[in-house]
């Protein structure tokens, strides 16, 4: 038998063969590792590892061991950077100022443009943030869709709820954008027009029509200056008109209230000085129309005037005001407070005495008198009382707490005196729970008296009935 060798040639090739074919089951390059928690590494290392495994990921056999490895690292590190950039993207978004609930659209559009680097990461979160995105921008269009279809229903003398509806859609159409412009000028126009009639306003003399637009402009934009000042000295020009007008028509009440709410503006520092010099004759006017109110009797008008003019010289002149009838004033009020006094009707002698201290000075007599009055007061209220459940004995497991509180409050409900009543203790706890929730329990009415009680021993008894009955039914009857 004879033993053939193989030539050194053919090992050659086999050996070449082996080698290859050893190669055609992976790809190139070094063995990549994921980290063991991809949410705690770097982005940049994470971007970096994604481009390695994809370069080697194209080098793989398709279905080779190696190919799967590399495509399930893949998965791992896209999806972790896809999440970061979607929240990122989200976050930007959330601290975005809406506008009735609506992201500008400017701002959706800048997010869409980095949208398109998270599809190479995973293409499922690309879908579901660019999902997100389209319902803000749908929702966004819509909205701009409404407001142009009410602005073009709107007339052009409309001139406040046109600029809303322009400011509103500048807004949505977001910073920077041709649309946000357009709406911007028009805006704009209208704002300059009204400041021009404003002012043309001013010049005729026509206060309360130049107080109206500046308003408008000022509403709008409320940063304005220029705007503010001259509203200010209208508002100014506008009360001492209304006072003139007041002192003629004897309508004070509407501008009054009007003075008092502008005092507390920003305005009213800076125009007070111009004030001033029309205050001193207000003040003589309201305090003769009080002298001649007590002349004829009618106190509680005098008390208005004197009100009034006491506010003005307050506000105006940072003084006491001397008024003209004042000592007759008080002098009627005195006597009044004698008879409300003497009849019982403690009420009113109160009012009395403090409109008495309010105009005229604290005397040991009004004093005095403040705190008898008091005492009646006091003395003929109505009270408060509650009865909390009782504590139940500790010897008995019985729970009968709440029957005894309820008995008490009936007994005392048909022996209780006229100037007592009762308060549901359902009611005080809410007015305990509103006392401090408010932090004013001053200011809140609770029980004057609280009923509490321990039952030392309680027994309770029950008695059961129990018997037969014997029915007879008929249920028919048959004749044979």
């Amino acid at each position: 038998m004879r033993n053939h060798r193989p030539r050194p040639s053919t090992l050659l090739i086999l050996l070449v063969l082996a080698i290859g074919l050893g190669g055609c089951g992976g790809g190139s390059g070094p063995k990549l590792e994921v980290p063991s928690d991809p949410k705690a590494a770097d982005q940049a290392e994470l971007e970096t590892l994604f481009d390695q495994i994809s370069l080697q990921l194209q080098s793989a056999k398709a279905g080779s061991d190696r190919a799967l490895t590399l495509e399930r690292q893949l998965k791992t590190v896209g999806t972790e950077l896809a999440q970061r950039a979607a929240a990122v993207i989200r976050t930007r978004l959330s601290e975005t100022e809406r506008m009735d609930g609506r992201l500008p659209l400017g701002a959706i559009e800048r997010e869409r443009g980095q949208v398109d680097l998270i599809k190479r990461w995973d293409a499922d979160i690309h879908a579901k943030i660019s999902a997100e995105l389209e319902a803000e921008r749908e929702a966004t269009l819509a909205a701009i869709e409404q407001r142009e279809a009410r602005l073009a229903a709107l007339a052009e003398d409309e001139i406040l709820e046109r600029l809303e509806l322009l400011s509103d859609l500048s807004t949505l159409s977001g910073t920077g954008s041709e649309d946000q412009a357009r709406y911007a000028r028009q805006r704009d126009e209208i704002l300059r027009a009204v400041s021009q009639e404003a002012e043309e306003a001013i010049r005729n003399e026509d206060y309360e029509k130049a107080q109206d637009l500046l308003g408008i402009v000022q509403e709008v934009n409320p940063e304005d200056e220029k705007t503010r000042q001259q509203k200010c000295e209208v508002d100014g020009k506008v009360i001492l008109k209304r006072f003139a007008n007041a002192l003629e028509t004897g309508r004070f009440s509407q501008t009054m209230t009007m003075l008092t709410e502008f005092s507390e503006t920003d305005c009213f520092d800076e125009i007070k000085d111009g004030l001033r010099e029309s205050a001193m004759p207000m003040v003589e006017a309201f305090g003769q129309l009080g002298q001649e109110a007590v002349s004829s009797n009618q106190l509680d008008l005098a008390y208005e005037r004197y009100k009034d003019a006491a506010t003005i010289s307050k506000l105006l002149l940072d003084r006491k005001a001397r008024l003209p009838g004042m000592s007759a004033f008080l002098d009627k009020l005195d006597r009044q407070f004698e008879k409300a006094y003497e009849a019982g009707e403690y009420g009113v002698a109160w009012g009395y005495l403090n409109v008495m201290t309010e105009f005229g000075p604290m005397t040991p007599q009004i004093r005095q008198r403040l705190r008898q009055t008091r005492d009646e007061i006091r003395r003929r209220a109505v009270r408060g009382l509650t009865a909390y459940p009782f504590e139940d004995p500790k010897s008995s497991s019985t729970r009968v707490g709440d029957a005894v509180a309820s008995k008490v409050v009936q007994y005392i409900f048909r022996t209780i005196p006229s100037d007592v009543s009762i308060v549901e203790r359902e009611q005080l706890e809410r007015i305990l729970e509103e006392c401090e929730r408010r932090g004013a329990c001053q200011d809140l009415d609770t029980a004057d008296y609280i009923v509490q009680g321990t039952i030392l021993d309680a027994k309770v008894e029950t008695t059961e009935k129990s018997g037969t009955e014997t029915k007879r039914v008929v249920t028919g009857q048959e004749t044979v």
